[in-house]
């Protein structure tokens, strides 16, 4: 069924008129159309109330003759030309100082045709988003603050480490390796607060835990993966893994000569139920790797920082052609283990 089923075809203009009228006046977002010149030839209740204007201080008069702020009507004209001249609908944010505090709307116009196809004027749909706009601010005041006092905590951990232990470990490069790692956990929380603790995509992550060594764009490493989102419990511990291992090929493997690399890759396997992501660090060009006869500290902060991932899901191998390190781990599904 359609209109023309309920009315008669000599009263159907009139009916379809009237109906697009009761609908504009009916919605509480900004409904209105302008003609070639930019003058208002239909607004509905929402757009009179909120200018604080009659319908008849703005029929037939464009933002220029009636608004207060001539810089702002000029930006709406502006708008509403570009729409018209280019002959295609435009989504935008716009800025309105009617009655009150100023107030963000986005706005969708797109031209009106005659029969012909001729463009003969726009209409427009705007919605409120003050609010939102308000709170992602808030948001990101929030989250700046929470990042800074991440960073003041780990400060004070260093300290009270330093006060605590500076008569027991006389060694300065002991305290350089912590403060390091302190520093590259900071890093790894400052990603995850600046994405509210929901995870991280990543190569993001590795570009943060490679920043202090040259970045992903230096010739040393190579880096290939699509792009995962990655929870923030694993995010945290590839950071860390991602600096033991930098600061170890610095020191003793493919990073402590100049044609040592180091090639960085992953990928999902998406044959199971749940999708997998294999995860390694290769190193090669470097010094002989002699094999070692115990598990040093780093190897171990590694695997305990996948731990809870499982026992087999993280390992360091010594072999004399470089440090090899390889992850697995399912990517859980939802909003923390999508995949893009």
């Amino acid at each position: 069924m359609s209109i023309t089923d309920l009315v008669p075809r000599d009263k159907l203009a009139a009916f379809t008129a009237d109906l697009l009228v009761k609908i504009g006046e009916a919605s509480h977002h900004f409904i209105y159309a302008k003609d070639l010149d930019s003058r208002m030839v239909y607004a509905n209740h929402a757009v009179l109330k909120a200018l604080g204007r009659t319908w008849d201080e703005i029929r037939g008069r464009s933002d220029l003759e009636w608004h207060d702020d001539l810089a702002e009507a000029q930006k709406f004209v502006a708008a509403d030309a570009r729409v018209m001249a280019m002959n295609a609908a435009e989504t935008l944010e716009e800025v309105l100082t009617g009655e009150g505090a100023a107030q963000t709307y986005l706005s969708t116009k797109c031209p009106i045709h005659d029969a012909e196809g001729e463009v003969i004027g726009m209409f427009g749909v705007s919605m409120n988003i003050t609010e939102r706009r308000n709170a992602e601010t808030l948001r990101r005041l929030l989250v700046g603050e929470l990042e800074h006092r991440v960073r003041n905590t780990l400060t004070v951990v260093q300290a009270i480490a330093r006060l605590t232990l500076k008569d027991a470990v006389a060694d300065k490069s002991v305290w350089k390796s912590f403060e390091n790692r302190i520093q590259a956990m900071a890093s790894a929380q400052g990603l995850l607060t600046r994405e509210r603790w929901e995870g991280a995509d990543l190569r993001a992550i590795v570009a943060e835990s490679l920043q202090v060594h040259g970045g992903v764009d230096s010739s040393r490493f190579d880096v290939q993966g699509e792009s995962v989102w990655i929870d923030a419990q694993t995010a945290l511990a590839i950071a860390m893994a991602f600096h033991e291992l930098g600061t170890n090929a610095i020191k003793y493997g493919a990073l402590s000569v100049a044609h040592g690399r180091v090639a960085i890759r992953w990928h999902i396997d998406r044959a199971g139920d749940v999708p997998r992501l294999t995860l390694s660090w290769t190193e090669s060009g470097g010094p002989a790797v002699a094999a070692r006869s115990h598990t040093g500290f780093g190897s171990i902060l590694i695997e305990q920082a996948f731990a809870p991932h499982g026992s087999d899901v993280a390992r360091v191998k010594f072999l004399p052609g470089g440090v090899v390190f390889e992850a697995h781990f399912e990517l859980p599904g939802g909003p923390l283990g999508s995949l893009s």
